[in-house]
């Protein structure tokens, strides 16, 4: 048997009304007013059913075409190199 014991609160998807005030005050440790403890340091800790899955899906953005192409043509990465069609192993991951 596994117990899998999670912290943060779980918010139903009808719940999420998709404004950044209420998933910092919702979704992330202290209410997003997590600091070190001399204070200099903001520390964005997200707290909440789902983990890294539920906070970090919006920071996930694409790879811009002319950065694949220099990592193609720099590094020889060619599996890197953007396609027209979508079709290649990595644009399909992020796609999907």
């Amino acid at each position: 048997s596994v117990l899998i014991i999670e912290k943060g609160k779980y918010i139903p998807p009808k719940d999420l009304d998709n404004l950044e005030t209420t998933a910092l005050d919702q979704m992330y440790e202290k209410h997003a007013m997590l600091t070190t403890k001399d204070g200099n340091l903001m520390i964005l800790a997200g707290s909440t059913f789902g983990g890294g899955t539920t906070i970090n899906w919006g920071c996930c953005i694409d790879t811009p075409d002319f950065v694949r192409e220099e990592w193609a043509d720099k590094y020889g990465l060619e599996q890197f190199r953007p396609s027209k069609s979508r079709t290649d192993e990595f644009d399909r991951s992020l796609d999907a």
